[in-house]
């Protein structure tokens, strides 16, 4: 990429250190650089330097420079810092400088964080103008940071926010109550999950989308590749609702080698597959029998559900000892024995009835 360069004349006191190029003998002047993209360039990517620029053509992509100016017909998308920015022509994303001037012809969709801000008459600024000490230092380290002194979950922050700061919009307004928002609304999606979101966002979009269409999209990518979230309710549904929901691509199951499943994750689910499994035995006929026997029976319960043999120390401890869960070989068999014996009992009762009741019928 070639840019022209000229120079931009200064005004200086002559008695000054500085080198000046004496134009004539009352506009003494300092050469400075200035790089210019003309009005048939169009630049896709980040522009970064300590020189002067002015955009005649489009530039899709950040730019850091001394002093910026937008002519006429230039169009900007993407957030710009600088000392001093004079725009003519538009910008669509976030300006910080400590000046800006919107000129007659401007057009400006987004946000300015400014120490001093001129807009001229027919200028056309749609968005949100904040005054700034230091508008410059407002960098997304510390959008991030405020964030999250403020509550944001730090996962969400990291994987999915940070990298969507690089984008503009002008609906965000705040970036940081944005932030907390965006966090609130993805927080309970992984980090792999959150990361994959970002990915496709960044490869697809000029502009960041809203709240609800990112939460949307962590939604479709969590299903997708198994998150979290999805495996977490898969394996409620699987064991205690009988459902035969796994995606093999998932990998293991729970309770498997090499699930994915966090092992937090899986110990919460275990907690309350087991109290749901056993509120329904101990309302019907199970009600007076010992506790590890109950236990016992919750487990055959979680295999014929899942179709698996389960091995019950992948349990938590916690859910073993509150619901009766026995893991210790002496204890599993006596459980199993008396557990055999109730059952044989019960089907012996089944089978009298039966019989009583064919009697009656046939009397």
């Amino acid at each position: 990429m070639r840019f022209d360069r000229i120079a931009r004349h200064v005004p200086m006191n002559p008695s000054a250190s500085h080198p000046v190029a004496v134009i004539n003998e009352t506009e003494p002047v300092i050469l400075v650089a200035v790089s210019i993209v003309g009005p048939g360039l169009t630049v896709r990517g980040d522009l970064e330097g300590t020189e002067d620029i002015r955009i005649g053509g489009q530039v899709h992509g950040n730019i850091r420079c001394s002093r910026l100016t937008v002519e006429p017909g230039g169009k900007i998308v993407g957030n710009v810092i600088a000392d001093e920015i004079i725009v003519r022509g538009a910008i669509k994303g976030i300006i910080r400088a400590k000046s800006v001037t919107l000129q007659e012809t401007a057009q400006m969709d987004g946000e300015i964080y400014h120490t001093l801000l001129a807009v001229e008459r027919g200028a056309r600024f749609v968005g949100v103008s904040r005054c700034r000490q230091n508008p410059m230092q407002s960098t997304d380290e510390e959008i991030v940071g405020a964030a999250a002194d403020g509550g944001a979950d730090p996962v969400s922050l990291k994987y999915l926010i940070r990298p969507l700061l690089a984008l503009p919009d002008t609906n965000r307004g705040d970036p940081v109550r944005w932030a907390r928002e965006l966090s609130q609304a993805v927080g309970h999606y992984d980090s792999e999950v959150l990361s994959e979101a970002a990915k496709r966002i960044l490869a697809k979009n000029e502009w960041c989308p809203t709240i609800g269409e990112i939460a949307e999209g962590c939604e479709t990518i969590d299903v997708e590749i198994g998150g979290q979230r999805t495996l977490s309710a898969a394996m409620y549904r699987i064991f205690a609702l009988g459902a035969r929901e796994w995606n093999p691509k998932w990998g293991p199951l729970p309770g498997q080698r090499g699930c994915r499943l966090r092992r937090d994750e899986q110990e919460a689910q275990w907690w309350e597959i087991i109290k749901f499994v056993r509120s329904g035995l101990v309302a019907g006929r199970w009600a007076d029998q010992p506790a590890d026997v109950v236990g016992l029976k919750v487990i055959q319960v979680l295999e014929r559900n899942s179709g698996l043999a389960i091995d019950p120390t992948c349990i938590p401890r916690r859910a073993r000892v509150e619901f009766g869960v026995p893991t210790a070989p002496k204890a599993i068999e006596a459980a199993r024995s008396m557990l055999h014996l109730i059952e044989k009992n019960a089907a012996s009762e089944r089978q009298t009835v039966g019989e009583s009741e064919k009697e009656s019928a046939a009397a």
